[in-house]
């Protein structure tokens, strides 16, 4: 019997136990604790925040709170979640270093029963905390707005994205240099008529300190009389990346400018800007320059100006391009370019891993040397260099009779036939069975050492006992690169897994483990309504390929029930000693399955991945204005403790990317709207988020560094997919922080990677 038949067998024993700690619904869960922790410590600057809040069945108006013996209801004030949701939050003063308690209490609106009378549901969360004394820290301050000066047209500005390291309430101040104010979060003003660039300033204060941001908000080149706007165009053979140019040295990359209107009476007049891809000190801009300051273009005429780069430091540069145009088809167009001087670290201590369309696997060394990762193996084939072209290492991974690990070919057809052969291009006029085969990842894992484990797709194995529920079809490939060098130095088929399993973790642990959530069918379902496809959680021997069975059901873990609809493993992680295993499901979001089950957040329902201090990170993007976001939020299974935590109650650390969104009202091309879920933020010109992976900011540490990859969709159609403002972003995430303690450590490169893993 193979070992999916025992695995089959052993899932279907199990299924009548509902799993120990699965979760559950508590009836009267009426209240979020987002801060302090349940139980452990929290900051005192000097006072430490508590925020709650309610679910929808709550009424806010009979919340208590006491400190102690202290009532501290009256200093709690009413706060919204990005959703909507209700909340309270209040400074409190903790008792010294002593464990502080802390009662929170609420009850439900009145709820109908069924003799006809109400009755009202209570809900009591008690919060253990010990202060930890610490200094304030400053807010960030992030604004978004218009481009352009649009004179007596109301436009928006927001404050998206400003927050403070100790979630502390924040008040705002906006300077909008045209000597008006407004103390709103998010106002809409109106500028007068001007010629002049103006400097708007977002100064946010959480009352003990105050952080500043500004934009410069362009004047609109001024046409010659009897002119119409032209129609902007930019063009470029690539992106306006650069690679590494020794400083003292140069390089130039070109970018054609158009004006596209058949109209004679038009006119484009374009200024070009340079200025900080990132918050300081992340992205130096100064190594940038463009050759032309304006240009001036009439119907169908073109200017090229070149871009140029010349460091004199070493390190990742990176500058925004802004072509202030006031076009018929928008206002201005954004671009960015990055350089590195010399050569430029990756900002973490472990080796990252990542793969392109193509299937082939690259390593981008801590010294920032990228190099091919080689993920070649071998093909099963008979002596007539014919059979299954199973994929190998060696003869043992061989199983159809006669088959052995080749390691050459030979030619099919053409001037070479049956000639030995290694690729295609050995074989002229024919083809090669080639001997040398891709293991194209589906997903992959590292181990932080070097070690990258692939799961390749269906068709790299021939089961000898096939089995419709239990057919064995995909590759567990385990190599091996010296972190240093980035030379390959092993290459083994680890175990073969089922049809349909697409996911890999793997533990930092030296002979650990590799988890798949091994996909398979059920013949025989346990009742009628049962599903009849599930999925077990197995984890195989680094050493050895031995299986074993961790979670026999893993939507049942994450609390699906027998009769739900089944709903495959989204994304699956493991901490780097192998303490925790957590999983994101589509009808459940993320929860925690071993050691015990916990519910982490339902709104995760995808990729995620785990910070080296335990925390689950997970990424988000939206649009405001021209803005977009990379929103990172940070979530330790401690908070989920008190209840599992929804994203728009958390305060995420932001990265802002210009998206070149445009908004048509009539013929004119206007500023996007500030509101996220705007139809005009979500015509085709979002921020759209690739991968991300979490590694370890330097050998032993907890804290990490997280790199984003990233790209707009906005401007394609004038922009070309070349010129699109996309990249990989470094971000420094402190251990045992919010994640809005997060800073910009720089842009990597101009590409969007994916998969990515350390």
């Amino acid at each position: 019997m193979c070992r999916l038949s025992v695995l089959l067998l052993a899932v279907l024993a199990s299924l009548p136990a509902t799993p120990a700690g699965a979760r559950r619904n508590r009836r009267n869960d009426l209240i979020r604790v987002t801060s302090p922790p349940i139980r452990g410590s929290a900051s005192a600057h000097p006072f430490v925040n508590v925020i709650v809040f309610f679910d929808s069945r709550a009424d806010p108006q009979t919340f208590h709170a006491r400190l102690g013996h202290t009532d501290i209801a009256s200093r709690f004030v009413p706060i919204t979640g990005a959703d909507g949701t209700l909340g309270k939050q209040a400074a409190v003063e903790p008792h010294g270093r002593a464990v502080n308690h802390l009662r929170l209490e609420v009850r439900s609106v009145p709820i109908p029963t069924k003799r006809g009378r109400t009755k009202r549901l209570r809900d009591v969360d008690r919060v253990r905390f010990r202060a930890v004394p610490a200094l304030d820290q400053a807010p960030v301050a992030r604004l978004s707005g218009p481009d352009i000066v649009f004179p007596g047209i109301p436009v928006q500005f927001t404050r998206r994205g400003s927050a403070d390291p100790d979630l502390d309430l924040l008040t705002y101040h906006w300077d909008f240099g045209d000597g008006t104010a407004s103390d709103e979060p998010d106002p809409t003003h109106v500028f007068p008529d001007t010629a002049s660039d103006l400097t708007v300033r977002l100064t946010a204060s959480d009352g003990q300190q105050t952080s500043s941001t500004d934009k410069t908000v362009f004047a609109c080149p001024a046409l010659d009389a009897g002119r119409t706007a032209g129609t902007l165009k930019v063009e470029a053979a690539g992106p306006l990346e650069f690679g590494a140019v020794a400083p003292g040295s140069s390089a130039a990359l070109p970018v054609t400018v158009r004006n596209v209107s058949t109209d004679p009476a038009s006119q484009l007049k374009v200024r070009l800007e340079v200025g900080r891809a990132l918050p300081a000190p992340a992205a130096d801009a100064s190594a940038f320059t463009v050759s032309a300051a304006e240009l001036n273009l009439g119907a169908g005429e073109s200017s090229s100006v070149n871009v140029t780069f010349a460091p004199t430091v070493a390190g990742h540069q990176a500058a925004h391009l802004v072509l202030v145009a006031c076009a018929t088809n928008r206002p201005a167009a954004h671009l960015w370019t990055h350089g590195i001087g010399g050569s430029a670290p990756t900002f973490a201590s472990e080796p990252v891993f990542f793969a392109d369309l193509a299937g082939s696997t690259f390593v981008i060394l801590p010294d920032g040397t990228r190099l091919p990762a080689d993920n070649s193996l071998h093909s099963c084939q008979n002596a007539n260099r014919t059979g299954s072209s199973d994929l190998c290492a060696n003869d043992r991974d061989c199983v159809a009779a006669g088959e052995t690990c080749a390691l050459s070919s030979a030619c099919i057809g053409g001037s070479r036939a049956a000639q030995v052969c290694n690729t295609s291009a050995d074989c002229p006029g024919g083809f090669c069975r080639s001997s040398s085969l891709s293991s194209d990842p589906v997903d992959m894992c590292g181990d932080g050492t070097g070690g990258l484990y692939i799961m390749t797709d269906i068709g790299t194995f021939t089961d000898p006992d096939p089995n419709a529920s239990t057919d064995l079809s995909t590759s567990i490939v385990q190599l091996q690169f010296d972190p240093t060098t980035g030379a390959r130095a092993a290459a083994d088929i680890l175990a073969r897994t089922t049809d349909e399993t697409t996911l890999i973790a793997c533990d930092g642990v030296a002979g650990g483990l590799v988890y798949v959530p091994e996909f398979f069918n059920v013949d025989v379902p346990a009742t009628p309504c049962s599903r009849d496809q599930r999925e077990a959680l197995t984890a195989f021997s680094k050493v050895t390929g031995q299986a074993s069975v961790v979670v026999p059901d893993i939507a049942a873990a994450a609390g699906y029930a027998e009769c739900d609809d089944f709903d495959p493993t989204a994304d699956l992680q493991v901490t780097r000693d192998g303490s925790a295993i957590f999983a994101s499901l589509p009808g459940t979001g993320l929860s925690r399955l071993r050691p015990t089950p916990l519910a982490i957040s339902p709104d995760i329902i995808d990729y995620f991945q785990l910070h080296p201090d335990g925390s689950i990170i997970y990424v988000t993007t939206t649009d405001a204005v021209g803005t977009g976001s990379l929103n990172i939020f940070k979530i330790s299974p401690e908070q989920a403790v008190a209840g599992a935590q929804r994203l728009a109650e958390l305060t995420p650390c932001v990265v802002q990317i210009p998206n070149n969104c445009v908004r048509f009202d009539g013929s004119t091309a206007g500023p996007c709207p500030a509101d996220p879920n705007d139809v005009a933020n979500r015509g085709g010109t979002q921020l759209g988020l690739s991968s991300f992976a979490v590694g370890r900011a330097a050998a032993g540490s907890s804290d990490g560094v997280l790199l984003v990859s990233f790209v707009t969709r906005g401007g394609i159609g004038d922009l070309g997919f070349n010129l699109l403002v996309r990249g990989t972003v470094a971000v420094a995430l402190p251990a045992q922080s919010n994640a809005n303690a997060c800073s910009v450590l720089g842009l990597e490169n101009l590409e969007f990677l994916d998969p990515l893993t350390f």
